[in-house]
């Protein structure tokens, strides 16, 4: 089993390459995904997030975790957002651990996220999508109009990580024999 990461800036066309792995039926795990459906699921991150709603009367069980609710009450207080990503980065790991023991067989299995050094696997190989354009952005703030959110994509876009295994830099528009070979 190779266990490859698929990284790269925001709009950079990471999920366009992991559609074509599952056209070709890859096991694909999705960071963003996984994070987004914990908004929903887990308990602990549920719980911490009704906590920092402050003083809003709203039911427990009808709230409901959403990028804008983190944006607006969670993401603009250091410590509350460095707490708040422990819990996420917490349960994303033992979900994330639990997906390569249950797809131990495969012969890869891509790990696709933003920032992939957070978590404390043995990848074999880093492909770093770069593609991010001006038009991408423009787009993506066009559609949601949040200066907040647009901020977040800037510090994203700034933002370097290192690796200490080979990273190879490849576009969105490769294809999957290409990709395949790179690996090898």
């Amino acid at each position: 089993m190779k266990l490859i990461g698929i990284t790269g800036k925001i709009a950079s066309g990471k999920s366009y390459i992991e559609d074509k792995l599952r056209q070709d039926e890859y096991v694909v795990f999705n960071c963003d995904d996984i994070v987004k459906s914990l908004y929903y699921t887990n308990e602990m991150i549920k719980d911490y997030a009704y906590l920092c709603e402050g003083n809003r009367i709203i039911a427990r069980e009808s709230f409901v975790v959403t990028k804008d609710f983190i944006l607006k009450n969670i993401y603009p207080y250091k410590k509350i957002w460095k707490a708040f990503l422990t819990i996420v980065h917490t349960q994303l790991k033992i979900t994330l651990q639990n997906f390569i023991k249950q797809s131990h067989r495969e012969k890869y299995i891509f790990i696709s996220g933003f920032d992939l050094s957070k978590f404390d696997l043995k990848f074999n190989l880093i492909l770093n999508v770069k593609c991010t354009t001006v038009k991408n952005l423009y787009r993506l703030f066009k559609r949601d109009r949040s200066i907040l959110k647009f901020k977040f994509w800037l510090k994203q876009i700034f933002t370097k990580y290192t690796y200490n295994i080979p990273v190879v830099n490849i576009t969105s528009d490769i294809n999957i024999d290409e990709l395949l070979e790179k690996i090898k």
